[in-house]
């Protein structure tokens, strides 16, 4: 459970960040759009443009606009949700140290991951656990068919007040089963079905572990390429907007 949730806040973190580089590529497009705004009706007074070249700038800036209160609305859901499972107060104000800008990690591979989560997993450990413990009670209930040897003794006194005289019991006592109604092979089979599901529960939460870490990878994966589109985004926003204003 503390390795689910440490995934999922670095999930939402990860959320954050991108929504905040999305917002810094609109706001630069917006700027864009205001400067192309700007020279469309500059070069309409001039005569050297037309009403329809300042209306599509407008509807340009308009459409980048709307972009941006998208974003910023995508900004607000992923502080909240990243709050929310960190347990803060839900009007706080998010700020990020680091944006993640200059170190975009690495996915990890996947059997190195796989083996990871095996290791740490504890509802794995626990069921390993079970299973261990079935695989023991298979051979107690298989020694119920050897003999059984019994060893036992006693010392006391007997006899009045005037005169006591010891007495002394030993012996050796040997069971030897051979019929008991089919208890002891209701026993096996019991232990034997319990050992069965107890593998298939090992084998159905090592399934799930490893495909939660899938899941983990690919959302890792799709979040740093988001990440990365929403950067170079931004690149060639600031580029076009630098070639504009030269131009």
């Amino acid at each position: 459970a503390r390795n689910q949730a440490a995934s999922m806040v670095a999930r939402l973190y990860f959320n954050v960040v991108r929504s905040g580089a999305m917002i810094d590529a609109v706001r630069a497009q917006i700027e864009l759009d205001e400067s192309l705004l700007k020279l469309a009706r500059d070069r309409q007074e001039v005569g050297a443009g037309t009403a329809l070249d300042v209306t599509r700038a407008q509807s340009r800036l308009a459409t980048d606009q709307y972009r941006l209160h998208q974003a910023q609305n995508e900004r607000r859901t992923a502080e909240l949700q990243l709050l929310r499972a960190m347990g803060d107060r839900l009007d706080q104000q998010i700020e990020l140290a680091d944006s993640l800008a200059a170190s975009i990690p690495e996915i990890p591979a996947l059997p190195d991951s796989t083996r990871l989560a095996f290791q740490n997993r504890p509802e794995l450990k626990a069921e390993e656990k079970r299973l261990e413990a079935a695989r023991l009670t298979i051979g107690a209930a298989y020694a119920e068919l050897f003999p059984n040897v019994q060893a036992f003794a006693d010392y006391g006194n007997s006899g009045d007040r005037q005169s006591f005289l010891p007495t002394r019991t030993y012996g050796v006592q040997v069971n030897v089963p051979i019929f008991d109604s089919g208890r002891r092979a209701a026993h096996r089979e019991t232990a034997l079905s319990q050992f069965r599901q107890a593998q298939i529960r090992v084998r159905d939460t090592r399934d799930q572990i490893e495909m939660e870490v899938r899941i983990a990878l690919d959302n890792l994966a799709s979040a740093r390429d988001q990440l990365r589109s929403a950067e170079e985004g931004l690149r060639l926003a600031e580029e076009e907007l630098n070639l504009s204003r030269l131009r």
